[in-house]
């Protein structure tokens, strides 16, 4: 059966004979060979047809020197990893555990399988966090990944200083971590930078004390990619009596004088002052894929809802998202017979709680904020992240006259990955205060 012939038959017929072959001996013409030195050799059936019709490397493969043969030996990875990646050959649903995801994706770049690199971002985009962003981070520069490189720049942006503290971020390579100093937004100060830096060398080195030696042969280049021109006088004297060594007579002299006058351009160091924390950088100059997402909760008008003085909103997201600004529904006050939209608004405490797990309640206060406006926008977005609940409590004090009139939805699809879900209660049931989140996609 040849690749163009597969190809026209329907997706339906496709998916059974893919089911039912997959993993099969049933008219196999090919095996791949996992040997390991503790265990039997393993050999896992294929069909080249299947394989040819979706990836242009297996299909020049078994068109020129592999034609006749029906091994292939494979020595990079497992039996199990690679029958994960046999999925996208065979279904139209995959699953990919987390735990092999990063070696599926290397294969589903080997062998220019898109459906396979597409799944496995997802993946590793839904599980994102400060414990395996750098190693998200290695993987996305080594496949050349752009969204995920560019998702987990604002994981690590985000959530710097926890990240410095990952296993993943102390035994990263040279290259990883000299993009990392070249970030330029960073949610930590230079100073933390500098000494998350040098735990590296620390780490790598297996040593207590940095000298001048190692800082050259581990780091290189990245030393004079820190923003000593951000620091203050005191801020750099700081650093004097556990590293001073590592300085030269020449670089104490230029990180001097690019502290002191703000016109020295230095020939060694990269002498930008602007701090990374202090950059704004949901702009399209920073990430040039950031979409600005609006959910709108809006289901109908209804009968009036009368507003307490702690309104609650508890959501879930399925995937991860950063919350900028959150919208309230419009509010009606009575008077004189008929019900207006007050002019002065309604003043409201708001308060968002990120809740841990259900078993323990433990609480995270991620904003705190006042606003009399239909629009709260937060001076920081918050990371949202799967598996977790979040409550958006709303504290104010109206009359028994202030009311709403909307039914809002309890789940609302914003596309094919991301669905927010919102807590139902008894008594206010679809009813609530928040409309809109406006948020960035991770």
């Amino acid at each position: 059966m040849s690749n163009s012939k597969l190809r026209d038959y329907p997706a339906e017929l496709l998916s059974r004979i893919g089911k039912k072959l997959y993993l099969n001996t049933e008219l196999a013409d090919v095996y791949f060979v996992f040997e390991t030195s503790d265990k039997p050799a393993q050999s896992i059936p294929a069909h080249k047809t299947f394989l040819a019709a979706a990836s242009d490397v297996f299909a020049a493969m078994f068109s020129g020197a592999w034609i006749e043969k029906n091994e292939v030996k494979i020595t990079d990875v497992s039996g199990p990893v690679f029958k994960e990646f046999l999925q996208f050959f065979y279904f139209d649903r995959v699953t990919v555990t987390t735990e092999n995801v990063a070696k599926v994706m290397k294969l589903g770049h080997m062998y220019d399988v898109a459906e396979c690199l597409m799944v496995c971002d997802k993946l590793l985009k839904r599980n994102l966090d400060e414990n395996n962003a750098v190693e998200c981070y290695e993987l996305a520069m080594l496949l050349e990944q752009e969204t995920l490189l560019e998702s987990c720049e604002k994981m690590i942006g985000y959530n710097a200083k926890a990240v410095f503290q990952s296993n993943d971020f102390l035994t990263c390579n040279a290259k990883t971590m000299s993009q990392i100093v070249k970030l330029n937004w960073l949610t930590c100060s230079e100073i933390e930078l500098f000494e998350a830096c040098m735990a590296w060398i620390k780490a790598g080195s297996k040593q207590d004390v940095v000298t001048k030696q190692m800082v050259e042969d581990q780091l290189g280049d990245s030393f004079y990619d820190i923003r000593f021109g951000s620091m203050t006088f005191n801020e750099f004297a700081t650093l004097i009596p556990s590293y001073g060594e590592i300085f030269s007579r020449m670089e104490y002299q230029d990180i001097i004088q690019i502290i002191a006058d703000k016109d020295f351009q230095s020939n060694m160091f990269n002498g930008i002052r602007e701090q990374r924390s202090e950059i704004n950088p949901w702009n399209r100059n920073i990430f040039p894929h950031l979409e600005d997402h609006i959910l709108c909760r809006f289901l109908s008008l209804t009968s009036l809802y009368y507003i307490s003085k702690m309104e609650k909103t508890v959501f879930s997201t399925s995937y991860p998202i950063f919350l900028h600004r959150i919208k309230r529904v419009s509010v009606y006050e009575y008077k004189d017979g008929q019900y207006h939209q007050p002019m002065t608004g309604m003043q409201s405490e708001v308060t968002i709680i990120e809740i841990k797990t259900s078993k323990t309640g433990e609480e995270i206060v991620m904003y705190r904020g006042k606003t009399t406006l239909y629009h709260a926008y937060l001076p920081k977005p918050i990371l949202i992240r799967p598996g977790y609940q979040y409550e958006i409590r709303m504290k104010q004090n109206p009359t028994k006259k202030f009311c709403t009139k909307f039914l809002l939805k309890e789940e609302v699809k914003v596309n094919s990955d991301i669905t927010i879900r919102f807590a139902a209660c008894e008594e206010n049931k679809g009813r609530g205060l928040i409309e809109c989140l406006y948020f960035y996609v991770i």
